[in-house]
């Protein structure tokens, strides 16, 4: 998925995101050095659904704009879409809130349904031209909500529900399980995580810890969150003019980046 650099003071901060930032500073510190490695996620709208660390980071760093993955939430709501346009790379907690945008939705759509479906019924009553229940007629085609949020999120309906439970039980009780969403996304390996959670609320310890069991990316995978990365470096460094930066600091900097650059050219020729 490609970013584009969106303002900053136009982005809308919701009632989902969380309050805690942690320390922002070795944040900041670490996308000065290192650009952002991952953009934030935001609707078309610029509500915010993923990345108010971010925001703030870059908000210290005196930056107007941010790299941003835009999500269009009609696209991903429409029962004509392709199959392709909805294996999105979200991580397990971008798209559980993702989802949860989803699900606001399409319990929007069922509700306008019904209540345009229940009108109809009362019409029928009073032309007389139907004595059926008005029940029978409130029957959503829409789909159930939460396999529809999962099936736009690129999750299996089960490992959504669980990733839900995951993110949920952090929010509950970050000192008991602050640490899982954030196991769950560099692993990749949802089950397992929930597992984990299962067995500390059970005070158990796990027979197969999700510690030892990281998961393996597919090479598709580690290129698309690569070029991801890279994305973000170069918005960050299209920041910063090269006469500005340290003398002392600009010879290590150069070849490392040259180094880089090396390595990159290289795997982007035995790309066929």
């Amino acid at each position: 998925m490609s970013s584009v650099l969106v303002p900053i003071d136009q982005i809308v901060i919701g009632d989902r995101v969380r309050k805690d930032m942690g320390d922002l500073d070795e944040f900041a510190a670490s996308i000065q050095r290192n650009g952002l490695l991952q953009p934030v996620l935001v609707t078309q709208e610029l509500l915010l659904v993923v990345g108010h660390r971010r925001i703030e980071a870059h908000k210290r760093l005196g930056r107007s704009e941010i790299p941003a993955i835009v999500v269009n939430l009609e696209d991903l709501l429409s029962a004509q879409r392709d199959e392709n346009a909805i294996r999105k790379d979200f991580t397990p907690t971008e798209a559980v809130a993702l989802g949860r945008l989803i699900e606001e939705e399409h319990r929007a759509k069922i509700a306008a349904q019904k209540s345009e479906m229940g009108q109809r019924n009362v019409a029928y009553r009073t032309d007389r031209r139907s004595t059926r229940d008005v029940n029978q007629h409130v029957v959503s085609p829409l789909g159930k909500t939460v396999d529809v949020a999962a099936r736009a999120v690129g999750m299996g309906p089960q490992k959504y529900e669980q990733a839900k439970v995951i993110v949920a039980a952090a929010e509950a009780d970050p000192e008991k399980f602050g640490d899982l969403p954030v196991l769950m996304d560099e692993t990749g390996n949802v089950s397992g995580t929930h597992r984990e959670l299962e067995h500390r609320r059970n005070g158990t310890s796990a027979r197969h810890a999700i510690h030892h069991k990281r998961h393996v990316p597919k090479a598709n995978d580690i290129v698309r969150r690569a070029v991801s990365s890279l994305e973000g470096i170069c918005a960050g460094l299209g920041e910063v003019r090269p006469q500005d930066v340290d003398a002392a600091e600009a010879p290590a900097w150069r070849s490392a980046i040259e180094g880089a650059a090396n390595a990159l050219r290289r795997f982007a020729r035995g790309l066929k």
